[in-house]
């Protein structure tokens, strides 16, 4: 039996209440769920504006399509490094890179977009 509305909740985002929590793992399953869309839509809001940062930040050195130039390559930069591995990098600098470019929880977004690049 599921018990777990506020675990549903707190899951997707969703604002169901738990009693129908079930109902609304079904339209999550057919992608009509109102949490499961707004969580989309956060993660492409997320990526835009991860890629916007990166293009400030970093794409005079790593490329606007991210193919390298002065720094490396990072098309496929999520293949090498964890999340936690390229924030590590984008705080202390690694090599030429100077540490510190990107600042806060833009830190965040810029390395988990660049972790899903495989």
């Amino acid at each position: 039996m599921f018990s777990g509305g506020v675990r549903h909740e707190m899951e997707i985002g969703c604002d169901v209440p738990w009693r129908f929590a079930r109902a609304c793992r079904v339209r999550r399953w057919r992608g009509q769920c109102r949490g499961e869309k707004r969580r989309q839509q956060r993660r492409r809001d997320t990526a835009a504006a991860a890629e916007q940062i990166f293009k400030q930040n970093c794409a005079s050195c790593h490329g606007q399509d991210l193919s390298g130039g002065v720094g490396p390559n990072l098309q496929k930069v999520g293949s090498k490094y964890s999340k936690d591995e390229i924030k590590n990098i984008i705080a202390n600098g690694r090599g030429a890179m100077p540490a510190g470019i990107i600042k806060g929880e833009d830190v965040d977004k810029v390395a988990e977009w660049l972790a899903a690049k495989k």
